[in-house]
């Protein structure tokens, strides 16, 4: 799914409209969709509503600006009172009322609506839902005034349901906001059509809890491109490689994994773990010789390539026959373990995966980046990104540097957070869907390294790699959110959550392929 500037998505309007649909019309269709999905949330279930504990009134505000999103809200509200709930609608602004604003408030009225205008309306803390109506997208200056109080006024009903439509009003679409800037802090928010890229963005998370991409049925002008993409379900349908009837390990690769030192050596079997999970056909271990039991013993499917340390990695391993190699997860930053990369860098040709430490060392040592192999692919958290290019601020500033990278040394930049981000050397940058908090504990990169590099063994092209790879990490979080909640989850459940994953969308049954019929 692309994502698309606000100018962008005024284009699509447009364009929709001049294909034979009347504005208020789309408006009718986009504003339903919305106040569909509300009722659906607050009214009660049949096999409760008969209940005295959910036996709840829900009273509702929708706060309504003067343009065309303002025009969502009062259809909204119509649409609201007309399934039997208590609504008020309360006007924000009054200059420069767009026309299809205009008429959804008559309209509303019309239908015995009640209106207020903010600045003489009654607060009552009987409300237990608000919509927020006030901006949509294309902001771009701090709120002022009467819209800076309406904002405040509804970011302090804190135990109500809160809606934002199109956009968490006060939050810009295209660009970082000020540190001092307002929005409103939403439950639900109904975005039409496509995301915007300020909703990608670490810092912005906080102003909404869940995110609805509602089809509206635009249509994007001939040549509408973006360099933002949003990676869902769809992707792994188009990109996922069956296994054939006649397969053997050889078909699936050799995956290579370094890692380890005494202090980490989990590291090492959380990303071997996660690597023979995503279907890798072989896997060979190269770890510190204090580490040969506990892999021989958690992982009895690897082979092992013994460091010539005890402690840490050290000296020369034989690369023949890898069809990928993963580098860094605990491995330190030794003068040994350095050495080991560089040789890497310098004399073996296979795709390389380099994570953690490995992206330590290339901080240590920048001019390394200018001889990795095409399609190597990095895979930094905010941290370790501002120690390889010296960029500290998480969001826009960061997330172009990191694609400045990925074209000038044309490699992969896995920027690794919430949404995290895909930079590809074609200047593209594709942010994930799936994932949640509970995976923000240490070792969940480690098992990402495994996981893209067993599909690197496979055959994947190094950026179908990354963004699988980097899907199939954030489900496998939610399916172990969903069993362990996001506070108790644990990063090895992640590993065991790879199942989870392949079986939803690769249902193995087992059918007999020679059948014998008396």
């Amino acid at each position: 799914m692309k994502i698309l500037s606000s100018e962008q998505l005024r284009a699509c309007d447009q364009f929709t409209i001049d294909q034979g649909i009347s504005s208020i019309d789309l408006m009718e269709k986009a504003a339903g969709k919305v106040a569909d999905i509300i009722i659906d949330k607050i009214k009660p279930s049949e096999n409760l509503k008969n209940l005295p504990e959910f036996d709840v009134v829900y009273s509702v505000y929708v706060y309504c600006g003067p343009g065309n999103n303002g025009g969502d809200g009062y259809v909204i509200a119509r649409r609201l009172l007309e399934a039997g709930f208590p609504v008020k609608a309360i006007c924000v602004g009054e200059e420069a009322v767009s026309a299809d604003c205009r008429t959804s408030h008559d309209l509303f009225k019309s239908a015995g609506g009640l209106i207020e205008d903010f600045g003489s309306h009654h607060v009552s803390q009987d409300c237990n839902v608000i919509v927020d109506a006030i901006f949509g997208t294309g902001l771009n200056r701090k709120l002022r005034g009467v819209f800076l109080e309406a904002v405040r006024e509804i970011n302090r009903f804190s135990d109500s349901l809160i809606f934002s439509v199109d956009m968490p009003s006060g939050l810009f679409s295209d660009e970082e906001m000020p540190d001092d800037a307002d929005a409103v802090h939403a439950e639900s928010l109904f975005k039409f059509h496509a995301p915007v890229l300020s909703l990608l963005l670490p810092q912005n998370l906080k102003y909404f809890d869940e995110l609805y991409i509602i089809d509206i049925g635009l249509k994007e002008p001939a040549g509408l491109s973006s360099n933002y993409f949003l990676t869902g379900s769809d992707y792994f349908s188009q990109v996922f490689l069956r296994r054939p009837r006649d397969a053997h390990k050889g078909i699936f690769g050799h995956s290579c994994i370094i890692a380890g030192s005494l202090e980490k050596g989990g590291a090492a079997l959380m990303a071997g773990k996660a690597c023979l999970r995503s279907g890798t056909g072989l896997l060979t271990m190269c770890v510190p010789s204090s580490l040969r039991i506990s892999v021989n013993t958690l992982m009895p499917e690897a082979m092992v390539q013994l460091s010539e340390d005890e402690n840490c990695i050290k000296g020369n391993f034989k690369y023949e026959g890898f069809s990928a190699i993963g580098f860094g997860p605990g491995t330190g930053t030794s003068p040994e373990t350095t050495s080991v990369l560089k040789q890497i860098i310098q004399d073996v040709n296979i795709p390389l995966v380099i994570d953690a430490d490995g992206i330590n060392i290339l901080a240590e040592n920048p001019t390394w980046l200018a001889f990795l192999k095409p399609f190597t692919i990095l895979t930094p958290h905010p941290g370790e990104f501002y120690r390889l290019s010296g960029e500290k601020r998480v969001g826009i500033n960061q997330l172009r540097k990191a694609s400045e990278m990925a074209i000038r040394f044309n490699i992969i930049l896995v920027l690794k957070g919430a949404h995290t981000a895909v930079c590809l050397p074609d200047g593209s940058v594709h942010f994930n869907s799936t994932g949640n908090s509970g995976m923000s504990r240490g070792g969940s990169g480690d098992v990402l390294t495994g996981i893209i590099t067993s599909l690197l063994a496979q055959r994947y092209h190094p950026f179908d790699a990354a963004r699988l790879g980097v899907f199939i990490h954030g489900q496998a979080g939610d399916f172990s959110a969903r069993k362990y909640s996001g506070f108790s989850m644990r990063v090895t459940d992640l590993s065991e959550s790879i199942i989870d994953v392949f079986n939803l969308y690769f249902s193995y049954e087992h059918r007999e392929s020679i059948r014998f019929w008396a």
